[in-house]
This record gives C-alpha cells, structure tokens and sequence, in this order.
C-alpha cells in the first residue's frame, strides 16, 4: 500500500468512528429530555436531518479538501499519481457543494421513503440519535476518501487547472 493509501485509509476509519460516535451522541444529548421527536416542527427530525445532510457534508468535505491540498503542497506525496475526474469542476470549493447537495439527496430520499412507508410518526430520541450517528457514518465513509484523493490531486494537477 502507499502512504496516500494508508492515509485515506486512517483518516476515513477516524473519521467514521468520530462522526458515529459524536452525531448519535450529541443528538441523544440534546433531545433527551423529549418523551417523542416530531417529524416537524422545531424539535422536528426532518428539518433537523436536512440541515445537518448539506453542512456536515460540506464542512467534511472543505475540511479535507483543504487540509490535503496544504498536506500535498509541503510533503508532496510523490507515490500518489491521482487525477480529477472528468466531471468533477476545477475549482476546489465546487466539490465541496456537490458533497453538500449529495448528502441533502442521501437525507432527502430516506425520509421520503420513511415518510411514504411508515407514515409520519414520532421517535424516540434514541432512535433519532442511532439513525443520524449511523447516517453520519456512512456519509463520512464517502465523503473523506474522495475529498482526500481531491485535495491530492487538485494540487497535483494544478497547473492543468489554471
């Protein structure tokens, strides 16, 4: 494996555990005192997940973006040979707001199917804080290694993207 490869590898794992654990842990915090979560309202998950699927994906994705164009700048990462995909823009913080838009989808399209197949109910805070933890987990899966291998390659071909 290559030091990029290892890299991804430990950031990804960190980053999966950190956001499993902090989102279910900070949701559960936060609404512990509710007997029931509404869908809606103020207290309401939907709005609550929305939100959280567009800022936490935009935020994890800038983060590293930014910090392995800087990483790729002083230490080079010279085994890694990575290059942008096609569709993906030139400018670095337009990933960033494909990242932000794709984790609003990957909210939006499971409440609806919930929402469709088990009608509109309360949850307990539990439940709500297990979903977003788990939710926030898998989005951090996809969203690390491809902002790593972006803010790598960004620098890298940079020249190409003037």
């Amino acid at each position: 494996m290559t030091i990029l490869t290892d890299e991804i590898t430990r950031q990804t794992r960190n980053a999966v555990i950190g956001n499993i654990l902090g989102h279910a842990g900070i949701t559960y915090w936060v609404k512990q005192d509710l007997t029931a979560i509404s869908p809606y309202g103020a207290e309401g998950y939907y709005a609550d997940f929305l939100v959280t699927g567009f800022l936490f994906c935009s935020i994890l994705a800038c983060i590293y973006v930014f910090l392995f164009r800087s990483r790729t700048r002083q230490s080079g990462f010279a085994d890694a040979s990575l290059e942008r995909p096609r569709w993906v823009p030139a400018n670095p913080w337009m990933p960033i707001l494909i990242a932000g838009l794709a984790g609003l989808a990957s909210v939006l399209l499971p409440l609806l199917i919930f929402v469709v197949i088990a009608g509109a109910q309360a949850l307990s805070p539990m439940a709500v804080a297990v979903s977003k933890g788990l939710w926030a987990g898998a989005s951090a899966a996809i969203v690390v290694p491809l902002s790593i291998r972006y803010g790598v390659a960004s620098v890298q071909q940079q020249s190409d993207w003037a």
